[in-house]
């Protein structure tokens, strides 16, 4: 990835200090020469708005309601100068609507608060002062008592009680709550000299600050240091992310470095134009407008931009084409889009890339048959499935299309739609399901039928903790979809959509997770380690054998909290390495893949003589596990001979030798520690005898004596049993259900005997009765 710069011909006087871009790519620019100057979409000159009084410090469009776009009845913008001062100007007149008289001294920040409703300034005399929207003063937030030089509007943060400011006074940072009766704020030390510039990403959630010591640094919104980069001659003198939070741009003397939002240098640019003191990206991303030294304004495009799947490799090679390489075949097709391309994502066969105005859906086999249809907003999110995928904006929402470029459904959300809640994190899809973190509780996950774009209220997941990633399984049916999700501790939590079993915690200190594009598996980086899970959904089955489906990399060198997973199939993981950004490609096991592939084809017999043949206790796990859920008796048997657990061994055995499939299947359910549902299976067949005997086995007295009381039988048998129970143990009855009928029920184990018999001849008479084979 690089940048490709170039300046207007037309420029300022004096350095430019402030630069603005409107929804709808208009540019506004502000320098000591006092002026405030307009330019295009294109970055060409349109004319000098107003001449001011003084240095011009900050421009910012006055925003408007979410989801609408700047026109020309709405040409606002806002104008602070070194005089303390801000003022309304109307973009299209040159008319100044009203000035604020706001700081003693000059303004150095000015921020919008992300709904629009208020005005954040900071100024050389040291305060942070909030506004009206109309310019009425509301609150002194905070005076430091020396000069602040950045200033930004935080993310929602839930230990300061909502919304918040970021602001940098000398050499520390401070996050303030915008709310006046939360006293806690966060402070650290950012840098050994002044904090020139800060920036928060609503996105990503991730602070980036540049100082006088000429590093720049990446924070948590805690102030934990992520990443901190080598100190440069020169001050730092602008940080800003994009708009989707994926990336952040560095201005220095003569310089421009854009740097993934982990910290690593995407590109570091040369620039002839003298210091980058200020910068704003374009609504779509893919470009940036600089305020110079020199008083030039230029424009920054983003080229180069790459993309991997398989044997295929993407190139934006400038803002409207793309190469595409078949690595394996040695072919190469040059792809023109009419507008500038904002996102690409490639996978399951599938190329999908977003435009301005257009969504392209390209199949690998047919790449010059393409597939389009328009777009009504800039695209904020895209991800794939294996037969649709996730397209978001603040227009429509989150939607769901084929890749014939059908519109499958648009989830219905019951929020405003903020860019900050479709963040990639937050959002999971599958071919049948889509999740999505709660809008409103940050413990919650929402899961939706992709279908209809209805939510499935009994999927909601329910954590004690925020969630900060969601992740959901692409493989199986809709009634095998399994989701992971990662909590503000760091904990990697597995369990089923589908299903009220619960949540099971898989790892701690997770930084990174993926799951297999095309099998049941996860990997992770944990506590530093590339750990993979080749049968995660054996905790549905027998947790016993999680443990023994576990690997951890101990080969390769340990991994920090900045590397990332970003791709996981076949036998290998790509990891985008945080200190430098260098992708390094690592091998998992293939044998796992080989038995997943081989059960898939039904082909058992082959599976269980691989694993034979190899003596793996990690795959005997893994084909165990599967064995288990799927009902094959045989090969768990053999499963569980070779783990050397005989207890388990003689169970599937007894297992075996029940007659009918529904007790099998009771019975399998049980060694899940599935109880609830085995009850229901064994109840809606009719085998009330096997219900009420697997609830005494389990010790459940009160279940077991509750249905036999119901179904009017066995009432003697719960009564005998319990009897024998308490005379072994010693103990005497402290169950009223049982003391009540002490009394009433007479117990003959000789007719309990015979009636067990009976129950049992009946079962086996039963048309659907039939040995196991």
């Amino acid at each position: 990835m690089r940048l490709i710069i170039s300046a207007a011909k037309e420029r300022h006087q004096e350095a430019c200090t402030a630069v603005a871009v409107s929804l709808t790519g208009d540019v506004i620019t502000g320098s000591d020469d006092f002026a405030v100057r307009r330019w295009n979409t294109n970055g060409e000159a349109i004319g000098i708005i107003k001449q001011f009084e003084s240095c011009v410090t900050y421009v910012s469009w006055v925003p408007t309601l979410a989801g609408k776009k700047l026109s020309a009845d709405n040409d606002n913008c806002l104008v602070a100068c070194a005089d303390g001062s801000f003022s309304f100007l109307n973009a299209s007149s040159g008319r100044v609507e009203r000035t604020v008289e706001a700081h003693i001294g000059s303004i150095t920040g000015l921020v919008y608060a992300a709904d629009g409703s208020s005005i954040i300034t900071s100024g050389e005399d040291g305060c942070v002062k909030v506004w009206s929207q109309a310019g009425i003063p509301r609150s002194t937030l905070a005076n430091a008592g020396k000069c602040i030089y950045a200033l930004c509007w935080g993310s929602e943060t839930t230990e300061l009680g909502g919304d918040c400011v970021l602001y940098a006074a000398g050499s520390e940072v401070i996050v303030k709550p915008l709310n006046p009766s939360i006293k806690k704020q966060i402070k650290w030390k950012a840098h050994n000299g002044v904090v020139l510039c800060a920036d928060w990403s609503r996105m990503s959630g991730l602070i980036v600050t540049g100082g006088e010591d000429g590093t720049y640094k990446v924070w948590d919104p805690y102030g934990r240091n992520i990443f901190t980069s080598s100190a440069g001659e020169h001050p730092i003198n602008s940080v800003r992310f994009s708009a989707d939070g994926e990336m952040f741009a560095v201005g220095s003397f003569m310089n421009v470095r854009l740097c993934d939002k982990t910290g690593w240098s995407h590109t570091y640019e040369r620039m002839t134009e003298g210091s980058a003191l200020s910068f704003q990206w374009s609504p779509d991303g893919t470009q940036m407008v600089v305020g110079c030294g020199t008083g030039a304004v230029c424009t920054a495009q983003i080229v180069d931009r790459k993309a991997l799947w398989g044997p295929y490799a993407v190139t934006l090679v400038d803002s409207r084409k793309i190469l595409l390489q078949d690595v394996v075949n040695d072919t190469v097709d040059e792809l023109e889009h009419r507008d500038k391309v904002i996102k690409i994502e490639m996978g399951y066969g599938y190329l999908v890339v977003c435009t301005t105005t257009q969504c392209v859906c390209y199949n690998m086999t047919r790449v010059r048959s393409p597939v389009q249809f328009d777009l009504k907003d800039s695209v904020i999110t895209l991800k794939l499935s294996s037969r649709q995928f996730l397209l978001a904006d603040c227009n429509q929402g989150i939607q769901i299309y084929s890749y014939e470029g059908r519109l499958v459904s648009v989830l219905r959300l019951q929020a405003t739609l903020r860019p900050e809640i479709m963040a990639s994190d937050l959002l999971s899809i599958a071919s049948d399901t889509v999740a999505i973190r709660s809008l409103s509780d940050l413990k919650k996950v929402l899961c939706f039928d992709a279908s209809s774009g209805k939510q499935v209220e009994e999927a909601t997941v329910v954590h004690h903790m925020d969630i900060v990633s969601v992740h959901l399984s692409q493989p199986g049916a809709v009634n095998e979809r399994k989701i992971a999700y990662v909590d503000r501790n760091r904990d990697l939590y597995f369990g089923a959509v589908h299903s009220r079993i619960g949540f099971h915690k898989l790892s701690t200190m997770v930084t990174s997770v993926a799951w297999h594009a095309n099998y049941e598996m996860i990997v992770a980086v944990a506590d530093g380690k590339l750990t993979t899970w080749y049968y995660p959904s054996i905790l549905l089955s027998d947790r016993d054998l999680l443990a023994k489906t576990k690997d951890v990399n101990d080969s390769a060198a340990d991994f920090t909290s900045n590397d990332r997973i970003t791709n996981f199939t076949d036998t290998r993981v790509q990891v985008r390495r945080g200190a430098d950004g260098a992708l390094l490609t690592l091998p998992v096991s293939s044998y796992p893949v080989i038995v997943f592939q081989l059960v898939e084809s039904n082909d058992w017999d082959g599976a269980t003589r691989l694993t034979r043949f190899l003596g793996d206790p990690l795959l005997w796990s893994v084909l165990t596990g599967l064995a288990v859920q799927k009902g094959e008796l045989n090969v768990a048997e053999i499963g569980y001979g070779a783990l050397l657990d005989l207890a388990k061994v003689r169970y599937v055995h007894a297992v075996r030798d029940i007659p009918t499939p529904e007790g099998r299947q009771a019975e399998l359910l049980l060694l899940q520690h599935r109880t609830a549902e085995a009850e229901r299976v064994l109840l809606q067949s009719g085998l009330l005898y096997r219900c009420i005997d697997m609830h005494t086995r389990l010790f459940n007295w009160e279940r077991a004596l509750t249905i036999a009381k119901e179904r009017k039988t066995h009432v003697d048998t719960v009564m005998a049993r319990r009897q024998k129970y308490l005379e072994e143990s010693g103990k005497k009855e402290n169950l009223d259900c049982f003391k009540e009928l002490g009394d009433s029920v007479k117990i003959n184990w000789g007719a309990i005997g015979e009636k067990i018999k009976q129950e049992l001849a009946k079962e086996a008479e039963r048309p659907s009765a039939r040995p196991y084979q």
